[in-house]
């Protein structure tokens, strides 16, 4: 049976001048957090390329797929996929810009603040089971109609895909908002809400308040090939510190049959 830990987490960018919420002081603990979660496959929003190397070598050595979103390559913000590579094997992966020119980097409809984007990739477990796909995406935060056809044109290329999939991100919506549900209609399953049914909604983003409101931004959905085993909103805080401005969502899955 093909069995998954997948989480999606926001990391925060690597702002400088930022004192003890500076990237140097939080890497450590985003990395012990990482430790503690050890996930199959983990998808980030907001990590530059200096980041993402900074986690590729740690101890968890991650295999990484994802570009950068200004120009396809290294530069801006990514929404990276980081996998296991002593369990999982990648056999294709990509990124897509949400715009009415998908293929064309850096490329922006619909008055986003900033490109966005969709990183996806085919894994395969090694020494048998069920291949699937994973989605990975940051939805603008200022415009309701970047997201909805952002989220529209992601759950259009699902559709075409083949396969089980996990689609997962920093939607910058909360349940039940107009994006959340154009997910949801096109057939994928949100974790959380499925295994907590009227439950009230754990808050993934802080601001590094602890005071902050409940609002639950980050989201994790399946398709139906999968069984969803656990949903939990993790609260890391490796040495007290926070790791970053929001929590991870982590899910534990498992292929129906398979």
């Amino acid at each position: 049976m093909t069995s998954l830990t997948a989480a999606t987490w926001n990391v925060r960018m690597d702002l400088a001048d930022h004192g003890d919420l500076a990237w140097e002081r939080r890497r450590g603990r985003i990395l012990a957090a990482l430790a503690e979660i050890r996930p199959d496959v983990i998808g980030l929003q907001e990590p530059f390329r200096r980041q993402i190397d900074d986690l590729l070598a740690g101890p968890m050595e991650f295999g990484m797929v994802g570009v950068g979103r200004e120009d396809g390559r290294h530069a801006g913000e990514f929404s990276p996929i980081l996998f296991d590579h002593a369990r999982l094997t990648c056999l294709d992966a990509g990124t897509f810009w949400l715009s009415e020119t998908p293929e064309e980097p850096g490329s922006r409809s619909w008055s986003p603040t900033f490109p966005r984007i969709c990183t996806w990739a085919d894994f395969e477990p090694i020494g048998g089971g069920s291949g699937f796909q994973i989605w990975n995406t940051h939805l603008d935060h200022e415009s309701d109609e970047a997201r909805e056809k952002g989220a529209a044109l992601i759950a259009e290329r699902v559709q075409g895909a083949t396969g089980p999939a996990v689609v997962m991100g920093d939607l910058n919506c909360r349940p039940g908002s107009e994006p959340w549900r154009i997910l949801a209609d096109s057939g994928l399953r949100p974790a959380w809400q499925e295994l907590h049914p009227g439950e009230p909604e754990p808050g993934t983003f802080t601001g590094y308040d602890p005071e902050a409101p409940n609002h639950m931004i980050d989201h994790v959905f399946v398709s139906a090939e999968w069984r969803i085993e656990s949903a939990e909103v993790l609260d890391p805080r490796p040495g007290g510190g926070w790791p970053s401005d929001h929590r991870p969502l982590v899910c534990r899955l498992s292929l129906r049959g398979r």
